[in-house]
C-alpha cells in the first residue's frame, strides 16, 4: 500500500536537482514535478528554486522578475508577447497539469522560435 502514496520533495532529491537544472538553463523546455504536487504548488516550488539560484522570479501578475511564471497556460499568449516585447530576455514559464496528477512548469516559447 506504501507504493500508492505520493512522494515528497523530501523524499525525491534528483526532483529538486531536476528543477534547479530546468530554471538555470533555458534550452529545457519543461520540468516534471511529484505526482499529487498539484500545479500550484509545482509553480511557487519552482519560484523558490529561482530565487535560491539567484534569478528574480515573480509570479503573474506580478510582472517584475526576469522570469516570470504563470500559474496556468491559458489566456497567456498576448501577455506573454508583450512582456517580451519589453524585455526581451525573460523567461516566460507556466504550470501545466499533466496526466495521471502530475504536474510540471513549462518554457513559453514565441511560435516558431526556439531559445
Amino acid at each position: 500500500m506504501e507504493d500508492l502514496c505520493s512522494k515528497t520533495v523530501d523524499d525525491d532529491p534528483m526532483f529538486v536537482d531536476k528543477v534547479h537544472l530546468f530554471v538555470r538553463d533555458r534550452s529545457i523546455d519543461a520540468v516534471t514535478g511529484i505526482r499529487r504536487m498539484g500545479r500550484e504548488n509545482m509553480v511557487r516550488f519552482t519560484a523558490k528554486v529561482c530565487e535560491e539560484e539567484s534569478i528574480s522570479c515573480s509570479i503573474y501578475p506580478d510582472e517584475s522578475g526576469d522570469t516570470i511564471i504563470f500559474y496556468h497556460w491559458e489566456g497567456i499568449e498576448s501577455i506573454a508577447e508583450s512582456i517580451i516585447e519589453k524585455r526581451p530576455d525573460s523567461d516566460i514559464l507556466f504550470g501545466q497539469d499533466l496526466c495521471h496528477q502530475v504536474p510540471a512548469v513549462v518554457r513559453w516559447r514565441r511560435k516558431g522560435k526556439r531559445v
